[in-house]
């Protein structure tokens, strides 16, 4: 009796370890059109056994013998293969053959002229009607981007109007700048005059600087970036303002703007102007500047229809930019290594020269080669 026991349990250790023993299926990741071999596909057995195809497209994975086991591959662009695979007392080689999706991935467009945080792969900066009401004060609303990340803004000559702005080394004529989403880049040389929307800054509602090629959808010169500022409409609440500035140069602005928010109708009116008037800061470069801003909008569902108006009737005094800087300064000369005495004399060398001479020296950062006196009055041969 006891040795028909032990036979037993012998019996049964064996078929136990005969049924635990290991086996490898093996094989090649190929494509089943074009047969070529795929690499990094994803092979899983029963779930829990998982590898990848190498880098020739061979797979190997070791499983339990006497099993039907169930493999599933899978790689981008193809249909998941499901496959069921008889294991036996020997090794196994099973190649997979994948098939692509019939339908094409859809193609991932960016279509949008504003950027959105987190969905749009641009860098990117936004400026809220706050900061520019805060910040801006009577300079030109370019002038705000001097606190952004890879802008620089510049008055030039210091006359209201003639401020040019730059985004990561790229000039402004390699900037594309919108309002509203539409383009106003001089269609020529891609120039923008800031003095033709004066009173802009007094009805926008956000403006967003895109550095690098943008996200908008319109065929336009952006490589250096793009500027959008958005107006407010019917989009916002209701709400008016009227300021007075003045800077310290002696230019007074008085600005006002009122926004309906949206009326009966689903109607909106936005309506903004300003009266700027005084001395800029080089000498002769005053400001004489009206502007008016009037839009309405009637909102369909998902659609708006805006009609805007805008002007900025204006004359302003300018200067020659670009002046050497001996005759600016003799201490900014000496600061950038410049002979002050050997440039001012070959400046007054130069036939015609308008700038200085030894005799005159410095004249002064605020110095305008452009302006003088006309029968008792200032007379500035540059005007805009």
């Amino acid at each position: 009796m006891q040795k028909a026991l032990l036979t037993f349990f012998i019996s049964l250790s064996s078929f136990v370890l005969f049924s635990q023993e290991k086996i490898t299926i093996s094989g090649l990741v190929k494509d089943k059109e074009t047969n070529e071999l795929i690499i990094g596909a994803k092979i899983v057995c029963d779930s829990t056994n998982a590898t990848l195809s190498d880098i020739d497209g061979k797979y190997t994975l070791t499983v339990n013998s006497n099993s039907s086991i169930q493999l599933t591959a899978s790689f981008v662009g193809y249909e998941n293969l499901i496959v069921t695979v008889k294991a036996s007392s020997i090794d196994i080689t099973k190649d997979l053959y994948l098939e692509t999706f019939e339908q094409e991935i859809e193609e991932v467009k960016v279509t949008a002229d504003i950027a959105k945080t987190r969905e749009t792969p641009i860098a990117f900066s936004k400026i809220s009607s706050k900061q520019i009401a805060e910040e801006l004060g009577t300079r030109d609303l370019p002038m705000i981007l001097n606190s952004t990340p890879g802008a620089y803004a510049t008055e030039q000559g210091g006359g209201a109007g003639d401020a040019r702005v730059s985004i990561r080394g790229f000039s402004q004529q390699n900037v594309a700048v919108l309002v509203d989403g539409v383009p106003v880049n001089d269609m020529e040389n891609g120039q923008v005059y800031w003095s033709n929307w004066d009173g802009l800054s007094d009805v926008t509602r956000t403006m967003q600087v895109q550095r690098g090629l943008g996200a908008s959808k319109l065929s336009i010169v952006s490589v250096g970036g793009t500027m959008n500022i958005i107006t407010k409409g019917i989009d916002q609440k209701m709400g008016a303002s009227i300021k007075q500035e003045v800077n310290s140069y002696g230019l007074y602005k008085t600005s006002f703007g009122y926004n309906t928010g949206m009326l009966k109708g689903k109607w909106g009116v936005t309506l903004g102007g300003s009266r700027k008037w005084g001395e800029s800061y080089g000498d002769a470069t005053y400001d004489d500047a009206w502007s008016y801003f009037f839009k309405v909008q009637k909102r369909f569902n998902k659609q708006t229809l805006t009609f805007g108006v805008n002007g900025a009737p204006q004359s302003h005094g300018q200067r020659t930019t670009r002046l050497p800087i001996a005759v600016i300064s003799k201490e900014l000369a000496d600061q950038t290594g410049v002979n002050y005495l050997e440039s001012l004399d070959s400046i007054s060398n130069v036939s015609g020269s308008e700038f200085s001479s030894v005799r005159q020296g410095a004249r002064g950062i605020k110095y305008n080669p452009n302006y003088g006196m006309l029968n008792g009055s200032v007379f500035n041969e540059k005007i805009n």
